[in-house]
C-alpha cells in the first residue's frame, strides 16, 4: 500500500512512455484513496477521441492525455488516471492482463457469463 507507483511501474513500458513530469510522486495507497494530486486529461476533445479510438490503445495511452502538472497530494480528486495506474500495476505484480484477473478473481467467482467496460480490455465471456 506505501510502494512507490514510479517504483512498482519502473519496468512497465506504458508507464515509462508517459511524461514524469505529469506523473506525481504517489504510493498505491494515494491512487486507491484518490488523493494521488495526479493532473486530469485534456479537454481537447478531438486529441482525446483519436486516443480512444485508436486500432492500437492501450490502458497507458490514457495517462497520455493528462496535460497538467501534478498537485500536492492528500484532497480527493476523482481522475481515471488513477484507476489506470492501480490497473497497471494490477497487471504487473501479477504477470497477466487486467482482464484476465477480471475473470479470475471477480467474474468466475461470481458465475458471471458475461460482462462489459466498453473495451477489449475488460470485456468477459465465461
Amino acid at each position: 500500500m506505501d510502494s512507490q507507483v514510479s517504483d512498482l511501474l519502473s519496468q512497465n513500458k506504458g508507464y515509462q512512455s508517459v511524461n514524469p513530469e505529469f506523473m506525481p510522486n504517489c504510493t498505491v495507497r494515494d491512487l486507491l484513496r484518490m488523493r494521488s494530486g495526479i493532473g486530469t486529461e485534456t479537454e481537447n476533445k478531438r486529441a482525446k477521441g483519436m486516443v480512444l479510438l485508436s486500432p492500437t490503445w492501450e490502458p497507458a495511452n490514457m495517462l497520455k492525455l493528462i496535460d497538467k502538472k501534478p498537485v500536492p497530494s492528500g484532497s480527493f480528486q476523482y481522475t481515471s488516471g488513477s484507476s489506470v495506474l492501480l490497473g497497471l500495476i494490477a497487471e504487473e505484480s501479477a504477470g497477466l492482463p487486467l482482464h484476465e484477473l477480471y475473470e479470475e478473481h471477480l467474474f468466475g467467482p461470481l458465475e458471471y457469463r458475461q460482462a462489459e467496460a466498453g473495451d477489449k480490455h475488460t470485456s468477459y465471456n465465461g
